[in-house]
């Protein structure tokens, strides 16, 4: 079997801190002791990979995924092999290791991080409770319409418009009370181009959700407050479709 090397960096060792542990030769210390890991494989690089049709390259990635899993299991690194998804992205696998194999398994290709998830004699440190902000920022989504003031408008036309408020508040309730006073001050009355007093008027606060999470004190440039996601049908996309970048 033949792994296709696509990285010679070795692959990221994460969450020692939680066991206090400083390196990965501090673990290797430990000898035979059980050690629980998930271990993520490399996934597709867009520069390597983007002159090649989508069928080519889902097909090298799965079988690159498949020959790496394959040579674990067949290493005899683990004990116990727990869990494992073979895929073209994202694909991993868990088990059980010990100590002392830890650093055997950094020189496998193909394998992008190896987290430890337990270590049998060490408790884990308990995660931080982050502590909750004092306020939050909440996109609010809300449609208006153009109403008259007087009587009937002249016109035919009824107006409405949609905008996103960015809130900031400590709670969904708070954010709520803010964007309708809000737009009670938006709604101030105003003459039209017939020269009819009319003013905006909230109709339906739609959605609202956290769009920030975080403190006062954030960058507002490029800051991402609302997004929508839509699924249309179109025609599928082919091999025969694909054309290389010159």
């Amino acid at each position: 079997m033949i792994l296709m090397e696509t990285t010679v960096a070795p692959p990221a060792v994460l969450n020692l801190e939680t066991f206090e542990l400083p390196s990965v030769a501090a673990l290797a210390e430990l000898g035979k002791a059980s050690v629980k890991v998930k271990v993520t494989f490399v996934g597709p690089s867009v520069d390597d990979m983007r002159v090649l049709k989508p069928s080519e390259r889902r097909a090298i990635c799965e079988r690159r995924v498949e020959e790496t899993f394959q040579a674990l299991s067949a290493s005899l690194l683990f004990t116990k092999l727990l869990k494992a998804r073979i895929q073209a992205v994202g694909g991993w696998m868990s088990g059980e290791i010990e100590a002392d194999r830890l650093p055997r398994l950094l020189l496998y290709p193909n394998i992008e991080s190896i987290r430890v998830e337990s270590v049998e004699g060490i408790r884990a440190l308990p995660k931080p409770q982050p502590k909750p902000p004092a306020t939050l920022w909440y996109s609010v989504r809300e449609r208006l319409a153009l109403v008259p003031v007087e009587g009937e408008p002249a016109t035919l036309d009824r107006l409405t418009k949609e905008r996103v408020l960015l809130v900031e508040a400590p709670s969904l309730q708070e954010a709520v009370e803010k964007a309708v006073a809000e737009a009670a001050t938006h709604g101030q009355p105003f003459f039209n181009g017939n020269c009819e007093l009319v003013r905006w008027e909230l109709e339906e606060i739609s959605e609202i959700f956290i769009s920030i999470d975080g403190t006062r004190n954030f960058n507002p440039n490029g800051a991402e407050v609302y997004t929508r996601v839509s699924s249309h049908p179109v025609d599928p996309f082919t091999d025969e479709d694909f054309e290389p970048e010159a």
